[in-house]
C-alpha cells in the first residue's frame, strides 16, 4: 500500500482494510488483522495509518517469505480499482474480444493495476513494451480515455507503446527451457521449446487497426515507439511512468525494458511482468534484475484457473 496524502482520511483508511486484509488473510494471521482494524478506527492522522499498516503488512510479508522465493500469492486490488469504477466494468472490458494470447486472469489484473494507478494519482504515464495486435493496449488505453482526466501532476497521462513490430528477437542462452519447477506455468517450456526469432511478428497496422475497432484509437495520448527495445527506450522522452507493463516473453526483450525504464516509475507506481512464469528468459531477466538493486519487495503471482501462474506484478516501494 502506497500512501496519498491527497486522499481524504476515511478513503485512505478504507483502502487500507481492503488490501490489507487479503494481505494478511492469506497468512492466516487474525492477530494482525485485528491490530490493523484497531488501528484503522482509532487514527489520529492519515500519516500513522499509513505507517502503523506498512510495520504490520512487513510483518505479514516475513511471516511468509519462505512460500515460493520472492512470488507472493496475489493481493487484491479491489479497494483501489473500485473507487473508479465496479467490478462489473473490469470484468467486461477485459472480457472483449480485442486479440492477443494474454489470459482473463491477466487482462483482469492488468485493468486493475491501471485503474489503481489513476486511484492514488501515481504521477506518470502507461508504459507497455511487447504490443503483439494490440489486444491489452487496448484495454489500457480504455481505462485512460475513460477516467484519466487531467491529474494533480498538470497533464492527461500518455500511452506509451514499444514494439519492433518484427517479432521477438533472437534468443539466448539465457532462454534455454529448463524443467518445471511446480509453481510456474510450463506450457511454453516444458517439451524443450525454444522461442525463435519472428515469432509473435505483428504490423503496426495491425495494432492501429485494433485499438480503431474498439474506439481506443486516441493520437492525443498514444505514442509509439518502434524498433528494438535497446534502440528506442533509453532515449524515449518518457519522463514518469505511473504503470509499467512489461510483455517481451524472452531474456533480451525484459532485460532492456527494465534496464531503460525502471528508474523513470515513480515510488508507488506498478510493475507487471507477462512472462515470468512462462519463459525462463524473462524469469532469469527480472530476477537478475532485482538482485542487481537489491529488491527485496515479494513479487504477487496471478493465478490462472488451472492453479498455475504465469503474469507477476509488484509495486515499487524506494
Amino acid at each position: 500500500f502506497f500512501f496519498n496524502p491527497m486522499l481524504p482520511l476515511w478513503l485512505t483508511s478504507v483502502l487500507v482494510l481492503s488490501l490489507s486484509e487479503n494481505v494478511l488473510s492469506s497468512g492466516d494471521d487474525k492477530t494482525l488483522i485485528n491490530a490493523l482494524q484497531t488501528l484503522a478506527k482509532g487514527v489520529s492522522g492519515a500519516e500513522k495509518v499509513y505507517l502503523g499498516t506498512m510495520k504490520i503488512v512487513r510483518k505479514s510479508a516475513e511471516l511468509r517469505s519462505s512460500k515460493i522465493t520472492s512470488v507472493n500469492d496475489d493481493v487484491s486490488l479491489k479497494g483501489f480499482a473500485n473507487h473508479i469504477t465496479n467490478d462489473t466494468w473490469i470484468r467486461n472490458t477485459a472480457s472483449i474480444k480485442s486479440a492477443g494470447y494474454v489470459s482473463q486472469p491477466r487482462r483482469v489484473r492488468s485493468i486493475e493495476l491501471a485503474l489503481a494507478a489513476l486511484a492514488l494519482d501515481v504521477e506518470g504515464d502507461f508504459v507497455e513494451t511487447g504490443l503483439h495486435t494490440g489486444g491489452t493496449a487496448t484495454l489500457l488505453m480504455y481505462v485512460l480515455n475513460t477516467f484519466d482526466n487531467k491529474s494533480r501532476w498538470g497533464a492527461e497521462r500518455l500511452f506509451w507503446g514499444a514494439d519492433s513490430f518484427q517479432g521477438l528477437p533472437e534468443a539466448g542462452e539465457a532462454d534455454e527451457a529448463e524443467k518445471a519447477q511446480g509453481y510456474l506455468m510450463t506450457d511454453k517450456i516444458k517439451d524443450g521449446a525454444k522461442p525463435f526469432t519472428g515469432q509473435f511478428r505483428a504490423t503496426e497496422r495491425q495494432f492501429l487497426k485494433t485499438l480503431d475497432a474498439f474506439g481506443q484509437y486516441n493520437p492525443k495520448r498514444l505514442r509509439l515507439l518502434v524498433g528494438w527495445f535497446n534502440e528506442t527506450l533509453p532515449k524515449a522522452p518518457i519522463k514518469k511512468i505511473s504503470f509499467l507493463r512489461l510483455d517481451g516473453d524472452i531474456y533480451i526483450s525484459t532485460r532492456d525494458a527494465i534496464n531503460a525504464l525502471y528508474d523513470r516509475v515513480s515510488v508507488g507506481g506498478f510493475i507487471y511482468v507477462d512472462d515470468y512464469g512462462s519463459y525462463v528468459g524473462c524469469r532469469n531477466a527480472i530476477e537478475e534484475f532485482r538482485a542487481q538493486r537489491g529488491i527485496q519487495t515479494p513479487m504477487n503471482s496471478i493465478m490462472e484457473n488451472t492453479k498455475i501462474f504465469e503474469g507477476v506484478w509488484w509495486q515499487k516501494q524506494k
